[in-house]
């Protein structure tokens, strides 16, 4: 069985020794072998002997080969330059060891979800523009280098978008004209943003539906407007549509009502959709109303919260205080009545003494029946004898003094001397003269 083979090789002509490479036979082994560290456009021969464990066997025939002028190129450093709607630059270096000669370069380009595509470039040049691309596609970019000695190896795959983006739907007042049965889309109010639109499908469908119409599919974009007729006239409609360019698509949905027919007998002047969402469901108005439900209760509860922790204060203090102040208002009181009845004792006894004698008629008083001149009448109880003085501030002290003296009650006048009504004396004192002057 053979183990392996001896490759062995020199400089023809050349009083030298054969070179010999050693290749096994394995897993790996490939029936080939390749020799470097040759000279250039030199010929040389080259011959096998296999072996194994016994031994060499014979030597195959000697075969002379010659290496060529320049090796095949090595691979190029790519980048990209620059790119627009429609173009890509690229741009290269050769490796600074580098000293084959370049005849030129296969460069190799494809889109996403395309085949590749070759272009050969010049090997003089050091940049190439890839022209006439699909805007803001992406795209897949490599080149391998050759010569006369065959292609070299080809350099990394370098990535570049062309500019541009999928379309952008207009605004409902700019793309439709809404009439009474028919509705009416200017298409060119779509914005291609630098990639022309291909194609554009469109559906439609009443509001409350679920299977959506298609009116027409792939619209050409030369076609400016597109109808939709035979709609019902106060009616709400749903139109979608979906709007291609090769950087993409674009699906827009609009809701729209046709116009009130003006001809029919009964007009309604106000329309009311049946199958829109009530407003207590739409969430620009729930959240507000949430929100604020949720800081007037949080308001609330802290108010409470206060008028509680101040209850509970007066709750704690407020008894003994209430108690102290109608105590202390209650000694002054007390004490003001009992020198009220001391003072009026005091002046009844000493006006009895100057008027002991004295009675006058009272003829425009009421006389009033003691119990013993009329026993059929019951007598009248005297009034308790205090009263409560609020305090007030003293005025100043007059020149003259007033004062009051309680006398005897009087009997009723009946025209005789010692029969006398009592009069209310008031004196007057003056201070200056010490004189008195009786009324």
């Amino acid at each position: 069985m053979i183990k392996g083979y001896y490759v062995g090789y020199k400089i023809t002509d050349s009083s030298g020794q054969f070179v010999y490479k050693t290749l096994e036979t394995g897993d790996d082994f490939k029936g080939e072998c390749v020799l470097t560290g040759l000279r250039r456009f030199t010929r040389y021969t080259v011959k096998i002997q296999a072996f194994n464990s016994v031994g060499t066997g014979p030597s195959s025939d000697h075969v002379i080969v010659k290496t060529l002028k320049e090796d095949p190129p090595m691979a190029i450093e790519l980048s990209v330059a620059r790119v627009t709607y429609t173009t890509i630059d690229v741009v290269w270096r050769r490796d600074p060891i580098e000293s084959n000669i370049i005849g030129g370069y296969q460069f190799y380009i494809k889109a996403e979800n395309e085949n590749w595509q070759e272009t050969t470039v010049h090997g003089d040049l050091q940049d190439y523009t890839f022209i006439n691309l699909q805007c803001g596609t992406r795209y897949e970019i490599y080149a391998v280098p050759y010569n006369d000695a065959g292609r070299g190896q080809a350099s990394q795959i370098v990535t570049a978008r062309t500019n541009g983006r999928a379309p952008i739907a207009p605004q409902k007042q700019r793309l439709l004209k809404i009439n009474t049965t028919s509705v009416v889309m200017d298409l060119h109010a779509w914005d291609s943003v630098g990639c022309a639109i291909v194609s554009i499908d469109i559906k439609y469908k009443g509001l409350h539906e679920k299977n959506w119409l298609e009116h027409m599919g792939h619209v050409s974009p030369d076609i400016q407007e597109v109808t939709i007729p035979g709609l019902l006239p106060s009616s709400s409609y749903q139109l979608l549509i979906t709007a291609r360019n090769p950087a993409g698509s674009t699906q827009a949905e609009y809701t729209f009502r046709t116009l009130v027919r003006t001809g029919d007998s009964q007009i309604r002047t106000l329309q009311v959709d049946e199958n829109r969402v009530p407003f207590y469901l739409e969430i620009e108005i729930i959240l507000p109303v949430v929100l604020s439900a949720v800081v007037v209760l949080a308001v609330l509860i802290l108010v409470c919260l206060i008028m509680r922790k101040r209850q509970s204060s007066e709750s704690s203090y407020g008894g003994s205080s209430t108690y102290g102040s109608r105590k202390v208002q209650q000694q002054p009181s007390q004490q003001e009545t009992v020198q009220l009845s001391d003072l009026e004792k005091l002046s009844s006894k000493r006006q009895s003494e100057r008027l002991e004698a004295a009675y006058y008629p009272c003829p425009y008083a009421t006389t009033r029946l003691s119990h013993e001149d009329d026993p059929g009448q019951e007598s009248i109880q005297d009034e308790p004898q205090y009263a409560t003085v609020k305090r007030t501030p003293r005025p100043p002290k007059p020149e003259s003094h007033i004062y009051h003296y309680p006398v005897r009650p009087c009997k009723e006048y009946t025209g005789e001397a010692h029969h006398r009504d009592p009069l209310v004396v008031k004196i007057e004192t003056s201070e200056s003269n010490g004189t008195e002057r009786r009324g």
